[in-house]
């Protein structure tokens, strides 16, 4: 479905797609379990809003109003929505205490082991005891960890934040990027924007996406440590970002 956007100065033209994903309990019923919905940037329009309509009319999009979704966006992600399954069974479903109510478990190593073994099932009685029983233990990117080891995380990405410093004296930076470049061959690594003059377009299971690529050929960057040479900033769509004259893929 194509949506209006805007951007600082631009309305903008978005294509926003939704998925539902569904999962199966233990007792084999058939449930919505998260919406993936990916936001894909198009084009900017123009700075007039009436313009920018017209122009949205002929590129198909019949909701022409703009989506505060989509305000001060210009780079294309995903997103995904997880969906609570209000499964109301609190008793454990196989093992020593099969039958038996998860809210009453005092066996703390017993709880550990039940998570570990339902990783792709609704959890949230067995998370909630373990927090209850020990509370070293949290929620973090939705999964339980131990808050030392969430102390590890954070100072883990606070150093690589610290890496990119090293561009304005070595003119270079190591990194390790996570995510392909968007449609402009544009990407956000710890903060910092950066471009890729030269872009490739790829497809997978009929979508779409981006790749940097040197003299012509494509390089797959995604989970890989990077150096990148960069040359000097600019500007697109309304924010800097430094241009990258170069990139070599760094051996383990």
């Amino acid at each position: 479905m194509k949506r209006i956007g805007f951007a600082n100065k631009y309305f903008t033209l978005w294509d926003v797609q939704s998925t539902e994903n569904y999962s199966t309990d233990p007792r084999g019923n058939h449930y919505l379990s998260s919406i993936m919905t990916r936001y894909t940037f198009y084009q900017n329009l123009s700075m007039d809003e009436s313009k920018a309509i017209e122009k949205a009319k002929g590129f198909g999009c019949t909701d022409l109003v703009p989506d505060d979704e989509l305000k001060g966006k210009r780079r294309s992600w995903d997103y995904t929505k997880q969906i609570k399954y209000d499964y109301q069974d609190f008793e454990f479903q196989f093992g020593r205490y099969d039958k038996q109510d998860i809210r009453e478990c005092t066996d703390f190593d017993y709880l550990m082991w039940y998570y570990n073994s339902q990783s792709g099932f609704e959890l949230q009685f067995v998370t909630d005891r373990i927090i209850e029983l020990n509370p070293e233990y949290v929620m973090y990117d939705g999964r339980l960890e131990t808050k030392e080891t969430v102390t590890k995380i954070e100072n883990r990405q606070s150093i690589k934040d610290e890496t990119v410093k090293k561009i304005k004296t070595d003119g270079f930076v190591d990194v390790f990027i996570e995510y392909n470049v968007d449609s402009h061959g544009t990407i956000n690594i710890n903060g910092t924007d950066y471009f890729f003059p030269e872009t490739k377009e790829q497809y997978y299971n009929g979508h779409s996406y981006y790749i940097p690529a040197l003299n012509g050929k494509g390089k797959r960057i995604k989970n890989k440590n990077v150096r990148l040479y960069t040359s000097h900033q600019t500007e697109i769509n309304d924010w800097k970002v430094w241009v990258v004259s170069n990139f070599e893929i760094l051996k383990k």
